[in-house]
């Protein structure tokens, strides 16, 4: 036992003291044999002093011996603590073994994972070293390119090439890289079999611990699909459907750019033509919309092939077509261009065995007298276009400064006209048909009249073309026939009318599906016998599809209603086709009638329509008669019916109502035979 497990820990320290330092240790004992000597030097006898030596080097021996035992504790209290710090060491270099062991570990599932990652990637993944030479590729990259890993090992991506980017393009692709250390972008690239495929590359360097370039890694993606979409959809934003034109949005886009790069005075003209169907409407409403569309593309592809490649044709919508002319030098080619269109339109088109035919107007304007912008540009060829209609279609015009006037006129009359219908401002006014032989009235042709509040009155011919085109057509036919038979109605009641009362059908009613319905509806509501009510056809809309024309036709003869053609001879009617229809009346048109007292060439012509209607058993009428003359041509050439200024202009229904009753003792007009 050591003595610092003694059970004095005072004298444990105290000999610790003493022992372990030799002049404490000297010291100490000299003083112990002084007092020994001193006190018991003459006192006791020697046994006495024997006994103390005994004791004192009793003492002595053991505190040497505790001496000994302290040296022996403290070498071993060394050692120990020298055990312990090697223990510590010990366990330092486990803890920093077990970290190391787990660092390897996760590099090693790190390494795993990379490893699954580079295999199992669909996308591409091709390492390179410095010089591009490739060293490994996954199976992805076979996956896009064709290529397996054995077949490009060691080679460069050149075979990977398409001819479709410069060698500028790629010599820019590796400066980027070599400077940035990164580059990605869009390739065009081949496969092995020789196909394109667009593909998204990204290619990054690696470097090694000095800062140098030791490896290159290039990620890429297919991204061809992607491509096909995004063109589809662009493709879609920018062209018609129905037509593959391009469409509004693209031309646009095509004009600013145009305008943006024209020198006026040196690279010549540039010409907009807005090209509009006419009557176009019509075979939508009669035929149905896939007849339409058929025509359109049609219409499409004759436009198309009639221009040069460097012009461009875009469809707005329904049957509005605009054409964009470039680099022509005089503006007479412009208007050969167009004139050239006029006619290649109006071509006929065979639909399911059915030949069907269609007229465009064409409106131009010119940069830069006018207009410096596509806005200006694209109104004022819209209203050149609306001149041309008004000249009576199947034609092309040039914009005029004055046209401006005419298109604000006609855009205040659409919602006047809007404002009418819904306020009743119109006014049906009556013109009588004359019998020749025997002067009386044969009937009368109801005709809408409106006093515009601020214009006066407006003719009919140019309100009625404003209704057809704003869709007014429909309600406003629909007024004047219930208007008519309600007033018919007023005058049998009154025992005065004993003749049918006829109204012109425009093309938006005559297209109705439902058209025998509504004017039996509007017969039973009024009172109104059939045969008091004749409908009026014009010719060149009859034979736009003279099946259709047979049909309703007949459906208003089983009616009891009266049929006329009118504006006869100034279309194409065959005499089979009038002999089929079964009709009452043919109304020569007002164009033939004006040249009766002026030329022999219109008096033939007449004279032919007249005998033609007594060999069909016919009934012959003529429109627009206003001088004597005609009026004595038309007598001679033994016309049944006239109808004109010369008799008087077309009147309201209370001035009608006196004619009538003024003509019932009389005849209208004095009855003379015609010659023979």
């Amino acid at each position: 036992m050591s003595l610092s497990k003694s059970g004095n820990p005072m004298l444990t320290r105290l000999f610790r003291l003493v022992f372990r330092q030799p002049g404490w240790f000297l010291g100490f004992m000299g003083l112990i044999g002084l007092a020994l000597f001193l006190a018991y030097a003459q006192q006791l006898s020697n046994e006495l002093i024997g006994l103390s030596a005994a004791l004192m080097f009793s003492l002595l021996a053991l505190i040497l011996t505790g001496h000994l035992v302290g040296k022996l504790e403290a070498q071993l209290s060394q050692r120990q603590s020298d055990l312990q710090s090697e223990i510590d060491r010990h366990k330092q270099t486990g803890q920093a073994l077990e970290k190391s062991e787990s660092r390897c570990r996760q590099a090693k599932a790190q390494l795993r994972l990379a490893a699954s990652v580079f295999e199992s990637s669909h996308e591409g993944i091709m390492i390179t070293d410095p010089n591009h030479r490739i060293l490994k590729v996954n199976a992805g990259f076979t996956l896009i390119t064709g290529y397996r890993a054995e077949e490009v090992v060691g080679s460069t991506p050149r075979f990977l090439h398409s001819d479709q980017h410069s060698v500028q393009y790629f010599d820019d692709l590796n400066g980027e890289l070599k400077t940035a250390g990164h580059w990605e972008g869009e390739l065009w690239s081949r496969r092995k079999d020789g196909a394109y495929f667009t593909e998204w590359l990204s290619i990054s360097a690696v470097t090694d611990d000095e800062g140098r370039v030791s490896h290159y890694v290039g990620i890429l993606s297919d991204i061809s699909e992607r491509k096909l979409s995004e063109e589809k959809i662009l493709h879609m934003a920018q062209y018609d459907s129905l037509t593959g034109l391009p469409n509004r949005i693209l031309l646009q886009d095509r004009l600013e750019v145009l305008l943006a790069h024209l020198n006026p005075g040196r690279d010549g003209y540039l010409a907009v033509l807005f090209i509009d169907l006419d009557d176009f409407k019509l075979i939508n409403d009669s035929l149905g919309h896939d007849y339409g569309d058929i025509l359109l593309k049609n219409i499409a592809k004759r436009l198309s092939e009639n221009l040069r490649k460097e012009d461009t044709v875009a469809r707005l919508g329904g049957d509005e077509f605009v054409v964009l002319l470039k680099d022509f030098a005089h503006r007479e080619q412009v208007a050969t261009v167009a004139h050239k269109l006029v006619e290649a339109v109006a071509k006929p088109v065979v639909i399911n065995e059915m030949e069907m035919r269609v007229t465009c107007s064409i409106g131009i304007s010119i940069f830069p007298e006018d207009g410096r912008t596509p806005i200006e540009l694209m109104k004022n060829a819209d209203t050149a276009m609306y001149h041309a209609k008004a000249k009576g279609r199947n034609n092309c015009q040039y914009f005029d400064l004055a046209l401006n006037e005419a298109v604000h006129r006609r855009l205040i009359l659409e919602n006047s006209l809007r404002q009418a219908l819904e306020e009743r401002q119109l006014q049906l006014y009556y013109q009588p048909q004359i019998e020749l032989s025997s002067g009386e009235i044969a009937g009368c042709e109801a005709i809408v009249h409106w006093k515009h509040p601020e214009w006066g009155f407006i003719s009919p011919a140019e309100f009625m073309s404003v209704a057809e085109e704003s869709g007014l057509s429909l309600p406003l036919g629909d007024w004047v026939l219930h208007t008519a038979l309600r007033q018919v109605r007023r005058w049998q009641d009154m025992e005065l009318l004993f003749a049918p009362v006829s109204f012109i059908l425009s093309p938006a009613q005559f297209a109705q599906e439902n058209l025998g319905r509504q004017i039996m509806t509007a017969l039973e509501q009024a009172n109104v016998e059939p045969c008091y009510l004749e409908l009026e056809l014009a010719e060149n809309l009859a034979m736009k599809d003279i099946n259709k024309t047979t049909k309703l036709l007949h459906e208003f003869r089983d009616l009891g209603v009266r049929l006329a053609i009118s504006h006869f001879g100034i279309g194409y009617s065959s005499l089979s086709f009038l002999k089929r229809l079964h009709i009452d009346k043919l109304k020569i048109d007002r164009s033939f009638v004006s040249d009766l007292d002026k030329n022999t060439e219109g008096q033939e012509i007449v004279y032919a329509i007249i005998q033609l209607a007594y060999s069909l058993h016919i009934e012959i009428a003529a429109e627009g008669v206003d001088t004597i003359g005609q009026l004595e041509q038309l007598q001679r050439l033994r016309c049944q019916i006239a109808q004109g200024m010369v008799f008087t202009p077309a009147i309201p229904a209370g001035q009608f109502t006196a004619l009538l009753e003024a003509c019932k003792p009389e005849p209208f007009l004095k009855k003379s035979e015609p010659p023979q």
